[in-house]
Parts: C-alpha cells; sequence; structure tokens
C-alpha cells in the first residue's frame, strides 16, 4: 500500500513525464476563446458536445458570456472547423451562423435571439 509520504514523488514523476512526451511529440496545444450564442444549460452540453472531437483536449461554454473556450490541437483541428462543428450543431457563433434548419431544430429554450 502506497504510504502518504510517496505521494507528492509519484505526481512529480508523473508530471516529468508528460513534460518529456510533449516534448517528444511536438503536441502544442492551443486555447482560444469565441463568442457563441446560446441559452441554457441544454445549449452549454449541446455547444460542448459538438466540441468533443478528435484534436480537442478541452471545450467550456459559459452561459453568462456567450464564450465558449476550446483547447485544441491546430495540427488536427483548425479555429475555422471547430465554429462549423458549433454552428451545424444550431448555435452562431461570432463568425459563422448556423444554418436556419439546425437552429429550427433546437428546442424552444434553447432558441437563442438572433442578430442579422
Amino acid at each position: 500500500m502506497l504510504k502518504l509520504r510517496s505521494i507528492p514523488y509519484l505526481l512529480m514523476a508523473g508530471i516529468m513525464v508528460y513534460q518529456f512526451l510533449k516534448q517528444k511529440t511536438g503536441v502544442s496545444l492551443v486555447t482560444k476563446t469565441f463568442r457563441v450564442s446560446g441559452n441554457c444549460i441544454l445549449c452549454k452540453n449541446r455547444i460542448e458536445d459538438a466540441l468533443e472531437v478528435r484534436g480537442v483536449n478541452k471545450a467550456v461554454w459559459e452561459e453568462q458570456t456567450g464564450m465558449v473556450s476550446v483547447t485544441f490541437n491546430p495540427k488536427v483541428i483548425s479555429l475555422d472547423a471547430l465554429k462549423a462543428l458549433v454552428a451545424k450543431a444550431g448555435h452562431d457563433t461570432d463568425t459563422l451562423k448556423a444554418s436556419d434548419e439546425a437552429y429550427a431544430q433546437l428546442p424552444a429554450s434553447c432558441q437563442y435571439e438572433r442578430l442579422g
């Protein structure tokens, strides 16, 4: 059984292995933030689910600000492709509007006020 004193050493070893592998593979993640229209927790789940694809490490949409923060590998997926995934799910982004058909598929509670 592990002793409590050995836990910090295990954590440090894990961090060192992670850093080594990161350097070896050349994976360079970036975090970008952009506006996504939505209203509620259902929107949050749909937006974040749309961004659960290969190359994305983490995606968090904040209902209060309407901003999504995405950490991803730009060698695997582009920012434009991420915005297209969100738009395909029915949510407008700062640079790409969802199709009327995708928007119409949203539940009534999720149909945000569209601009333009």
